[in-house]
């Protein structure tokens, strides 16, 4: 099942793609600043606001920032991306299933899943950075809708994730006609 992100975090995702296929690295250099924990620049937060980006919402600023930075971290120098198809979930558990024997990506992503607020930032560069060196793509748009969602109460986020997760990595066997 794909996820399906909200319309704002699908024009954010664009805008973001526009200015890495036009090539602007300048531009990118200044997002990237909100993924490696440098203080923000004027050109990075002026570009996520002409994103559509809630200059009046702090907690919905620092997302759309993180996502941007991160972003802008995946998309230095050259990669050769494939198409997304789901959210986080399914990033990790595509990696995953490429090496069912290797416990890193379990582990790395268990521990994005436990994640507090106050240490996403953290947890999410270190998974996007295996994704990248992996080739593993990355929806933005839904990873923005899971960021936006990380405090609320019922976990919907981490858990639709870790179903992403689980529906990447399993294999059903066919059924047997008798």
């Amino acid at each position: 099942m794909t996820a399906i992100p909200s319309e704002a975090s699908r024009t954010f995702a664009a805008g973001l793609r526009r200015i890495e296929r036009s090539g602007d690295r300048a531009t990118l250099a200044e997002i990237r600043r909100f993924a490696d924990g440098r203080p923000r620049s004027l050109v990075g937060l002026a570009t996520v606001a002409s994103l559509g980006a809630p200059l009046e919402d702090d907690r919905g600023l620092a997302a759309y920032e993180l996502v941007a930075g991160l972003f802008a971290f995946y998309h230095r120098g050259t990669v050769t991306q494939a198409v997304a198809s789901g959210d986080l979930g399914w990033s990790f558990g595509t990696l995953a299933a490429k090496d069912p024997e290797a416990e890193g990506p379990r582990r790395r992503f268990q521990t994005l899943l436990e994640s507090r607020w106050d240490g996403l930032d953290d947890q999410l560069r270190r998974a996007i950075s295996l994704l990248r060196a992996k080739g593993i793509p990355v929806y933005w748009a839904t990873l923005l809708d899971g960021v936006l969602g990380w405090d609320r109460p019922d976990r919907r986020t981490q858990d639709a994730w870790a179903t992403s997760f689980v529906r990447a990595t399993t294999t059903h066997p066919k059924e047997e006609v008798a």
